[in-house]
């Protein structure tokens, strides 16, 4: 069987069994797009044919593929293979739509909107052209050998295919989020350890949960930096840093799927897990596979079996409500004031949420500080259903200091709405590491769902910029601090202990 272009490592062993646990949406890689689209009804049948630009002879069989609006004919015979070459088609189609394909593969007018510091709430809205001919010429490319090679390939291939494909635009808002079968049964947090990037098993099945806590170091004798680098074709990101915590995110670096397609692990069979302890001393667990359903049976996690966490700089307080796109809470006996802004896809409650928060913390008659905590946010509206501007008054006119709190998991709105309030207010400041994007990109993402895998796709239309003349690559805190591992293993929250002043 042909297989991808993706670095492949056959690893045979033998293992045993045991069960994954399912990654929240709080906690999806995926960011949320910053203005929405109504997504329109995928067809159920064959894509329509465009009677347009005939072509007057017959199509080359390895380049079948032309372009948006060019009459296809479909050259797979089989079921199964042409329902995927109905699902390609449709995919390239969508994002080299002439009027509303993505700006570096269509060469049309596109909306621009610039959050300037003279504007409070609303941008400057231009135009511009953004098209690329020769990503334009590789995209194309890449959606005709992913065409003529479908018998060749397993699904899970095609669908990781289709992810590079997307990938190829280094969009974090243009991505292909299959609905893959099968995880490892461990989930992962990234941390710092000194200079490098710690990547800590927090949840285990109680069968083995000698591993939680313990830094994981390979899967099937596979380095997960090694991993992490064969992703990269895979994965949408803009920054370095963003990248890595894409990667090492457990939605897929603990996906059976694409860890089979990587040849990081073969069939269902067990997989070794190594993993080192903050001493250095290794020790390695079988697991096993399971589906989607049984993700969450027999679950611990590192807080629990060490009882740790407590306190106002617990490092469960940023997830204590994970139902709840914002909620608040007073710290420092009533000195100040917690909010947290986990999603900022916010209904009109938002308001009322808001309201609550501020009138409680000005009752104390003792609010020194306010923190507004947005780590882990892949975004939503930039807005916040009409209540942003409200947010800067209140943020203007409270004589507390003011902290916002940023991570490497930050996206979209959870890039703009910090950059927006820190180059508005001057007492703004940043907290915590660089955002997974900077602050300006592509954004405006219309959602579909393939045809017949029903695979979500997503593309950008517009592009924005919030802070015009910042050239840094990502938003960057005034203060940097990590999450460390030590604090980790005491179940403190690093960021939330320097803010407080508990560090």
């Amino acid at each position: 069987m042909k297989k991808l272009l993706i670095p492949i490592i056959l690893i045979a062993l033998t293992l045993q069994a045991c069960v994954p646990f399912q990654p929240t949406p709080a906690a999806s890689p995926v960011p949320t797009a910053i203005i929405t689209e109504a997504p329109t009804e995928a067809p159920t049948e064959a894509p329509t044919e465009v009677p347009t630009a005939v072509p007057t002879e017959a199509p080359d069989p390895t380049s079948p593929y032309e372009d948006s609006g060019r009459k296809y004919v479909y050259t797979m015979t089989n079921r199964r293979d042409r329902k995927w070459e109905e699902d390609i088609v449709y995919f390239a189609d969508e994002l080299l739509h002439p009027f509303s394909g993505h700006p570096l593969l269509c060469d049309r007018v596109v909306s621009t909107g610039k959050y300037n510091e003279n504007l409070k709430r609303y941008s400057m809205t231009g135009t511009a052209v953004f098209f690329d001919p020769e990503l334009k010429a590789e995209f194309i490319d890449r959606i005709n050998a992913l065409i003529v090679s479908i018998p060749e390939l397993t699904d899970a291939e095609i669908k990781c295919e289709l992810m590079r494909i997307a990938a190829l635009l280094g969009d974090v808002h243009t991505s292909v989020s299959p609905d893959f079968e099968k995880w490892l049964p461990v989930w992962t947090v990234p941390v710092m350890d000194g200079e490098e990037i710690a990547v800590i098993i927090d949840k285990a099945p109680r069968t083995v949960r000698q591993l939680l806590g313990k830094r994981l170091i390979a899967i099937n004798g596979v380095p997960i930096t090694e991993i992490a680098d064969m992703m990269r074709p895979l994965l949408p990101y803009e920054t370095e840093m963003g990248f890595l915590f894409m990667a090492y995110n457990a939605y897929y670096l603990m996906n059976c799927d694409i860890l089979t397609v990587l040849g990081v692990m073969e069939g269902d069979g067990n997989v070794t897990l190594t993993a080192a302890g903050i001493d250095g001393e290794e020790i390695s667990c079988f697991v096993a596979p399971k589906d989607i359903s049984s993700l969450r049976r027999n679950i611990v996690t590192y807080t629990e079996e060490s009882e740790t966490g407590e306190g106002e700089t617990s490092i469960l307080i940023k997830d204590a409500a994970p139902q709840l796109e914002a909620w608040h809470a007073m710290l420092s006996k009533g000195k100040a004031l917690y909010f947290r802004l986990s999603s900022c896809a916010v209904d009109s409650g938002f308001r009322d949420v808001l309201k609550a928060a501020f009138d409680e913390a000005n009752s104390t008659g003792k609010l020194k500080k306010i923190i507004l905590d947005m780590r882990g946010n892949s975004g939503g509206y930039i807005d916040l259903d009409g209540c942003f501007l409200s947010i800067v008054d209140q943020l203007e006119a409270t004589k507390a200091e003011v902290y916002i709190l940023i991570d490497s998991e930050c996206y979209s709105a959870a890039v703009g709405i910090p950059a927006m309030l820190k180059h508005r207010i001057e007492k703004v400041v940043l907290v915590g590491s660089p955002t997974g994007q900077s602050v300006r990109f592509f954004a405006g993402a219309a959602a579909r769902l393939l045809p017949n895998s029903e695979i979500m796709i997503s593309w950008s239309m517009v592009y924005v910029d919030f802070w015009p003349g910042l050239e840094d690559d990502a938003l960057m805190p005034d203060v940097t601090v990590w999450q460390t591992y030590e604090d980790y293993l005491t179940g403190t929250d690093s960021v939330l202990a320097y803010v407080l002043g508990k560090k």
